[in-house]
Order: C-alpha cells, then sequence, then structure tokens
C-alpha cells in the first residue's frame, strides 16, 4: 500500500507542486539452492517531491510547458529469518535511499477538439543501499556484499492525447519510452474520467 498527495499552487511566475507519500509494504522472497527457503518481511517507505512548470502560450495557439522536479524517497527494510531449511539464513535490517532529478518540457497544440502534448524529459536517478548486509547462519555472522546502488541517467519521450466530453467525461491516453538507459522501458496508459 501507497498513498500520496500533491499540493500545488500559481506563484504567477510558474506552477509550484509539492508532494509527500507514505508505503507500508509486504514482501515475499524465495532463495533456491540445494533447498529452498522462503522469507517475508515488510519495509516502510517515504517519499517527498518538489516540481515546477510554466506554461507559455504561442501565437499558434500551442502550448509550451518546461518542467523540473525532484524527488527523494527512503526505504527502511526489516531483518528477517528464512524458513523452509536447516541453514535459514538471517539477514539484518538495511535502508535504501533513491532520488530522481528531471528536466525537460511539454509541447500542446489542439487536434480533433483535444489536446496533443509532446515531451521531453532528461532524467537522473540515483540509488543508495548498504555496501555489506549482515547474514547469519548456524550462529555465524557473515557481512555479505549488496548490490542496489547505482546511478542513470535517460532521456524520456512522451505522447499524449486528452479529450473533454460534454457530459463531463474526460479521455486521456499516454505512452512513453526511454532513450539511452541501460535497460529500455515502454509504458502506456488509458484512462476516462467522468464527473458527476
Amino acid at each position: 500500500m501507497f498513498i500520496s498527495g500533491i499540493v500545488a499552487q500559481n506563484f504567477g511566475f510558474a506552477d509550484l507542486s509539492f508532494g509527500l507519500g507514505y508505503g507500508d509494504l509486504d514482501h515475499d522472497e524465495t532463495r533456491s539452492g540445494d533447498a529452498t527457503t522462503d522469507a517475508d518481511y515488510s519495509s516502510d517507505m517515504i517519499t517527498a517531491l518538489v516540481a515546477a512548470e510554466r506554461d507559455f502560450a504561442l501565437v499558434n495557439g500551442a502550448i509550451l510547458t518546461p518542467r523540473a522536479s525532484f524527488m527523494y524517497g527512503e526505504q527502511d527494510l526489516d531483518g528477517y529469518t528464512e524458513t523452509g531449511s536447516s541453514a535459514n539464513a538471517t539477514v539484518g535490517d538495511r535502508t535504501v535511499t533513491f532520488s530522481e532529478t528531471r528536466i525537460g518540457g511539454a509541447y500542446s497544440t489542439v487536434v480533433g477538439g483535444g489536446s496533443l502534448s509532446a515531451s521531453l524529459a532528461a532524467v537522473h536517478r540515483d540509488a543508495d543501499a548498504p555496501s555489506v548486509v549482515d547474514v547469519a547462519i548456524f550462529g555465524n555472522t557473515l557481512a555479505l556484499a549488496s548490490g542496489g546502488s547505482g546511478t542513470d541517467t535517460f532521456g524520456e519521450i512522451g505522447l499524449s492525447y486528452e479529450k473533454a466530453f460534454d457530459h463531463g467525461g474526460n479521455l486521456r491516453l499516454e505512452a512513453r519510452s526511454t532513450l539511452g538507459a541501460d535497460i529500455s522501458t515502454q509504458a502506456a496508459w488509458a484512462s476516462y474520467e467522468w464527473r458527476f
């Protein structure tokens, strides 16, 4: 479960947004080897966001919107003891921090009674996990190397279309893709909102 909220205000020079989020997460993991072990544990996550954007009306009726945002998060993972084998491992608590900086913009124009928007952004992500984790097996505690830290900088392109209908409905279609990242991702969303 993750809950977040954003407050936005137009200050004249820009629209500023501030957001906070909290998550209570459950994890189920399985480790396979000579025997299969299971682990169940939980974690808490908090996030904070600040963002700014401003619309510039162009002579042809289009809108140019430069944007910038920064998000910071921290996830505290509980320790756990595996079950299912004679060599169950006990893993200590871990804390992972992460952040995302995003700079870009969008160009929107009227098409077919709706708004067609193309966006481009440069994204920088950081994740910092412990370099070692305490793991105990048969009463012996070892400091094992732990992955999870990393930095990635990439581009993101997006295309969206939004149209409002007379009966109060609003259709939104959106697609995004990354450019230049180690792992390429594509995503698409479709939503219909009806206010009554």
